[in-house]
């Protein structure tokens, strides 16, 4: 996989037609973004809206005869834009919105049918350098004078390929309901799917135009086979779907996987965001059971009262397929995981003291078991750390690392550092969910000691009873004495190899003068380290619900995907 060429990725109607549907295509961009892809994503309007402001446009003066129309009724491309960039800044993904005249792709003709003669893919890679994502609005172009052209009937399809192409990105991958293409209507007049429809595997570029599914607009598939970009039609999730290219096979019959069973353990911020993703995505996800340590607590009216359990044998009897695990105690959280792990049930933490001193034995015991154990959302949030202190060491020649890795204390800092108290900016920190109600652990620096000992094993291969510690607590008057010197202080975390183990070394450090450190502000985190190819990178929100929810999901499905592949299943 070529990391350097970035995905585009084309969300249909089918996909992301309203705003309840875009925690679906952010958790999709992440997806890539945690592989250490950069993301192109074209959009349509939602809801409907290009037809409602087309309406509108004919209503108004000269209506569809004024050079301004395409530009009006492109607004809805550009709020879909700007809504799923919103969305990924909520869940700590970096998203740039590029609209029409900044994407430079040029095209002539009608004003609502033009067809594109050209694109400047300049200012996406320019975009891309500082942004893990580039959101464009498909359907609309520049035309000769410089105005707003419509591409016509298919325009965003259009947008993604031609993008794809001046990329270099070779196929534009696009999401569907159904992923992928059939021999017949793969929904039944109810709107499920079809027991005999059969799905492609790939088919070529005319042979796509009469089949079944979402099929792609015809101009798109014409443009598409005279560049030679095959277009990957996929489900959300997905491991395959259909490759339209220069060759084909016969159909054959598609699963239709059942909604995943998972537990969730812990219904604080980040499990009780988790159970609620879970259920209100239900063809993806059935709510099991949920664990708890106070029965009587009042839960979010969602949360089914007969879906919670205190005790640990009765929730893992529910039959989870996975289980989150979001509770606050580490020794219960360990308990959990060891017993679910023994019964072959796959978790994804983000209780990073339940697992910091023991990931040996426990994928030694997940794997005896065939389960898995995901940790991502343990360290980093919406900064995919793991996966690159992972890609890291693939590359090899794994240097130090350093990172900013609490964002609950990086909040603080930075409240403080605009004025406000250090009690202030712990209650904010607790107020907006980054921080717990005893924030001891993030205050002593614990939080990063174990997130430091997390990627030592992931970096280096390290065994955490090899790794040693040397952090440094903040408290308010360390935090006030830092305000009243000046300039920008982090607290940074240094992890360096030391023989078969590790060092961490965790110290507030005045960071001028480094551009990375110092654009970390409010929650967020980061990280940087040295290989045998070069830097690589990565930054997110770092505390909060919403980013670290979606890294917890995004490992569920990497969960589910893995088995499929292993099973030999076409999810």
């Amino acid at each position: 996989m070529n990391h350097s060429t970035p995905v585009v990725l084309k969300f249909a109607s089918s996909v992301l037609r309203r705003r309840s549907d875009l925690p679906r295509a952010v958790s999709e961009v992440y997806r890539h973004v945690r592989d250490g892809r950069k993301v192109v994503a074209i959009v349509s309007a939602l809801d409907d809206e290009t037809e409602r402001l087309a309406a509108d446009a004919a209503e108004i003066g000269a209506g569809l005869s004024s050079r301004h129309a395409a530009g009006f009724i492109a607004l809805g491309e550009a709020r879909a834009a700007y809504a799923l960039a919103i969305a990924c800044d909520h869940s700590g993904i970096a998203a740039d919105v590029l609209e029409a005249k900044e994407l430079r792709l040029s095209a002539s003709g009608p004003f609502d049918d033009a067809w594109p003669t050209g694109v400047d893919p300049a200012g996406v890679m320019a975009a891309l350098q500082h942004a893990e994502v580039v959101i464009a609005p498909g359907y609309v172009a520049v035309g000769p004078d410089g105005g707003l052209v419509l591409l016509g009937r298919g325009g965003a399809d259009l947008t993604a390929i031609v993008l794809a192409d001046a990329l270099g990105a070779g196929e534009a991958t696009f999401l569907t309901r159904v992923g992928g293409l059939f021999d017949r209507d793969p929904l039944t007049p109810e709107r499920m799917p079809a027991p005999d429809a059969k799905r492609f595997d790939s088919v070529t570029w005319a042979g796509a135009r009469a089949l079944a599914g979402d099929p792609i607009q015809p101009k798109a598939l014409s443009y598409a086979e005279r560049r030679e970009v095959a277009l990957r039609l996929i489900a959300p999730a997905a491991n395959d779907g259909t490759v339209i290219g220069p060759t084909g096979a016969p159909p054959r019959p598609a699963p239709t996987p059942a909604p995943v069973r998972i537990g969730v353990a812990g219904l604080g911020v980040v499990g009780e965001g988790a159970a609620l993703r879970i259920i209100f995505e239900p063809s993806r996800y059935e709510l099991a059971a949920t664990l708890v340590s106070d029965a009587g607590k009042p839960r979010h009216r969602q949360i089914d009262p007969s879906k919670i359990t205190t005790d640990i044998g009765a929730f893992l009897d529910s039959r989870p397929e996975v289980i989150i695990d979001a509770m606050s105690s580490g020794a219960a959280g360990l308990e959990l995981i060891e017993a679910a792990l023994a019964r072959g049930i796959s978790v994804a933490t983000a209780n990073k003291q339940a697992i910091c001193d023991d990931l040996p034995r426990l994928e030694a015991l997940a794997k005896a078991n065939n389960a898995r154990l995901g940790y991502s959302p343990s360290v980093g949030g919406g900064a995919p750390m793991l996966e690159t202190a992972r890609r890291a060491a693939a590359i090899g020649g794994v240097g130090d690392i350093h990172a900013v890795l609490n964002g609950t204390v990086n909040f603080i800092l930075s409240q403080v550092a605009a004025g406000a108290s250090f009690d202030a900016a712990l209650a904010a920190a607790q107020a907006a969910g980054f921080a717990e109600a005893d924030p001891s652990a993030d205050l002593s620096g614990d939080d990063a000691r174990a997130k430091g000992k997390i990627l030592a094993y992931a970096a280096y291969g390290a065994d955490p009873a090899a790794v040693t510690t040397d952090i440094e607590a903040l408290d308010g008057p360390k935090a006030d004495g830092f305000a009243r010197e000046g300039g920008v202080w982090r607290q940074v975390a240094r992890i360096s190899r030391r023989g078969d183990g590790a060092h961490v070394e965790v110290r507030y450090e005045k960071v001028d003068g480094d551009p990375f450190m110092m654009s970390l502000f409010g929650e967020q985190n980061a990280l940087r380290v040295e290989t045998a190819g070069g830097l690589l990178v990565c930054r997110g929100r770092g505390a909060g619900r919403a980013p670290t929810v979606e890294a917890a999901l995004a490992d569920v499905g990497e969960i589910i995907r893995e088995r499929s592949l292993s099973s030999g299943a076409r999810p």
